[in-house]
């Protein structure tokens, strides 16, 4: 009989555990700010809902009131971080369009087969790749009937042989004033490419910006890419222009209170899907409710985003993004 109560208690105590390492892991993340590992926590905000979501059944069925009402704070704090930067969808495409594939190649890849397949067959309008390699840039140049405009920037400074940042651009619109920025404040060699693209049927041409921040696992790679975010953000509001564009692998997630601030200065908008943003890394965990969103196409208000979706990973460890934007003149 002992043995048997003895189990019923300890079965009753599991849901108050982890939900106790849930409110923890949750109370962490508002402490990103501070040290690389508290931000590592902030990532998982949309994983924090569907795990309290999960476990309030079990805690109202064992009527363990202070654990439910602790579960259903956590709820409503994450479901107000995913929604409070929402830019919902607008179905109105009466203007000009124009479609944008973000896309984080992976530096390993040497055969590009799938990829221009993809852009022969589908043709977004402006293409930003990440982690581009010399293969890459020898595929990309092979299709310039389709892309007459491009910008290859390959980073090959030695401390990235292996992860290299290069970025090349695709443009069916002609790009002008395409410029390399780097950043004098960092150790590691890193840059931005700026390019201004001329769409028909608007006055102003669109500037796009595209960047790959440093992967910030340990302190001194956490604190480069922090920093690049906001000189990127200080460069970016200095733009007199409501035609922005700013695409890449951000290497954070929404929920990061650096992204929400570069948000905040600039006013851009994040390409979210209608249940929130759209996870994108890591391809290689099919199990999407543990994977996250770190890559973007961030957008100013004289863009509505009409669809955005996911493309298959063609072999990468992210996948793309493809967003479509109605202009508005």
């Amino acid at each position: 009989m002992r043995v048997s109560e003895n189990i019923k208690k300890d079965i009753r105590r599991v849901p108050a555990i982890l939900a106790f390492l849930l409110a923890a892991a949750y109370g962490a993340s508002a402490f990103a700010s501070y040290h690389w590992a508290l931000d590592l926590f902030s990532h998982f905000t949309f994983q924090y809902l569907i795990s309290t979501l999960v476990l309030l059944p079990f805690v109202i069925s064992l009527r363990e009131w202070k654990t439910t009402a602790l579960l259903v704070v956590i709820a409503l704090f994450c479901f107000s971080e995913i929604f409070s930067v929402q830019q919902f969808r607008n179905p109105d495409t009466s203007g000009s369009t124009i479609t944008v594939l973000q896309y984080n190649r992976h530096a390993t890849q040497t055969t590009h087969d799938d990829l221009k397949a993809y852009l022969v067959n589908h043709k977004p309008d402006i293409v930003v790749l990440q982690e581009s390699n010399p293969t890459v840039a020898e595929m990309t140049g092979g299709l310039r009937e389709i892309y007459p405009y491009q910008s290859v920037n390959l980073n090959r400074n030695p401390e990235w042989l292996l992860f290299p940042l290069g970025i090349i651009i695709l443009s069916r619109f002609p790009m002008e004033e395409v410029t390399v920025h780097g950043f004098d404040d960092l150790n590691y060699d890193n840059n931005y490419v700026r390019a201004s693209v001329i769409v028909p049927d608007i006055d102003e041409p669109i500037i796009l910006f595209a960047m790959h921040p440093h992967m910030p696992m340990g302190n001194e790679n956490w604190t480069e890419r922090n920093l690049e975010l906001e000189i990127i953000s200080k460069n970016i509001m200095q733009e007199d222009s409501s035609h922005i564009l700013y695409s890449g692998d951000f290497n954070t997630t929404p929920y990061s209170p650096f992204l929400r601030r570069l948000l905040r200065k600039t006013g851009l908008n994040l390409s979210y899907d209608a249940l929130g943003p759209i996870p994108t890394w890591p391809s290689f965990n099919k199990f999407s409710l543990l994977q996250i969103p770190i890559d973007h196409i961030l957008f100013s208000d004289g863009f509505r985003l009409t669809r955005i979706r996911r493309l298959p990973p063609m072999g990468s460890d992210h996948y793309p993004l493809l967003a479509e934007f109605s202009i508005i003149p």
